[in-house]
């Protein structure tokens, strides 16, 4: 692959899968420069041994000097804490870029900074992810067919966002880009508000009373599903984001509330169902796009040896792993291909499989 000459030297600050992923994911796009891990000691070590950096060090204010590209971890917090000495210490022209979930704080720390020498684009990645903060789970395919979302602040980050895009294409990641304004205003509106609800519906629930009854039959799978998906959700710092958030989401409640009452209006006349129809039908195309985007799939590097895919499918084939596709991905590592599968099973014994086999496999 073409050597990646974006950026020459990148920081990254904090850690967990997204972050180290991003690591190897430079690496595996042709970025051949210095990655400084910014971190606890213990986390350093780690990170060195896992191949994620090639130095690191506990002072922020040291590492990012040199650095062209400064990646700041969710896990850092909001960004009050970190981004100004970030700020501070970094070079002219140095791109920073940070993966909370709510960019409204980093806007106004950049204003507060004054600095006008230094650029911004905000990340984020569309989806749940599985063991976010586990970073020894990263992984170079790790941004294949995923969608990330860029928010440059205006025309003066406009180089800067171009540089985070190739770098992020190079990785096999589809890029959209929005402006921190409207990245909060949509995490307000399909994020925030909905969990809000379903913080109010438990909250109903579990106050109890005689017409409701939590019985594994009536409520268990639903109700396990929906707890643990707030407790994951509050483990990512949700209740956080939402204070970081406020107007938006109150604005986004107040829009909520409206529209229940509008429901209710047709529940009254028994135009409900028209209401339903019409949601249902302007769903159609995004329903068929998200069943196209959960089929269960897996990359396999080849290294451009026809012979080694042949060897796969044979190796599949005795399992029993029916294959549905098998393409050539049109980004990332020659002689890379990305594989289907009928479940998210056959998927896990088809990469243990090609790797036992000594075939680099990984899933998407």
């Amino acid at each position: 692959m073409k050597c990646m000459s974006v950026f020459k030297r990148v920081c990254l600050v904090g850690f967990d899968r997204i972050i180290g992923s991003l690591a190897l994911g430079l690496r595996r796009a042709g970025y051949r420069g210095a990655i400084i891990g910014v971190a606890d000691p213990y986390i350093i070590d780690r990170c060195w041994k896992l191949g994620l950096i090639s130095d690191g060090s506990q002072k922020l204010e040291e590492a990012v000097v040199g650095a062209d590209l400064i990646m700041v971890s969710s896990r850092t917090g909001h960004g009050g804490r970190v981004l100004p000495v970030v700020l501070e210490a970094a070079d002219e022209n140095a791109t920073i870029s940070e993966m909370t979930r709510v960019k409204r704080d980093v806007n106004r720390v950049f204003e507060e900074s004054a600095r006008s020498d230094v650029h911004y684009v905000g990340f984020r990645l569309l989806g749940d992810i599985e063991d976010e903060e586990d970073y020894a789970k990263a992984d170079k395919f790790f941004f294949e067919r995923k969608t990330v979302i860029l928010t440059p602040r205006g025309k003066q980050d406009l180089d800067a966002f171009s540089k985070m895009q190739a770098a992020m294409r190079g990785m096999g990641a589809d890029v959209v880009a929005m402006s921190p304004q409207a990245h909060d205003r949509i995490l307000a509106q399909v994020a925030q508000v909905p969990k809000a609800a379903i913080v109010a519906i438990l909250q109903r629930i579990f106050e109890g009373g005689e017409d409701i009854k939590i019985t594994p039959e009536m409520l268990g799978k639903w109700l396990v599903q929906e707890v643990r998906d707030l407790a994951h959700a509050q483990q990512a710092g949700w209740a956080d984001d939402v204070t970081a958030n406020a107007d938006l989401v109150k604005d986004g409640i107040d829009d909520l509330i409206a529209r229940l009452q509008k429901i209710k209006g047709e529940i009254a006349t028994g135009t409900l169902g028209a209401t339903v129809k019409d949601v249902l039908n302007r769903s159609g195309e995004v329903i068929v796009q998200a069943q196209k985007a959960s089929i269960p799939e897996l990359v396999l590097n080849a290294g451009g040896d026809l012979k080694i895919v042949e060897k796969a499918s044979e190796i599949l084939a005795k399992a029993r792993i029916p294959i549905g596709e098998l393409q050539k991905l049109e980004r990332g590592e020659p002689g890379s291909f990305r594989i289907t599968v009928n479940t998210d099973e056959d998927r896990d014994r088809a990469v243990n499989l090609l790797r036992s086999a000594g075939i680099e496999a990984a899933t998407l």
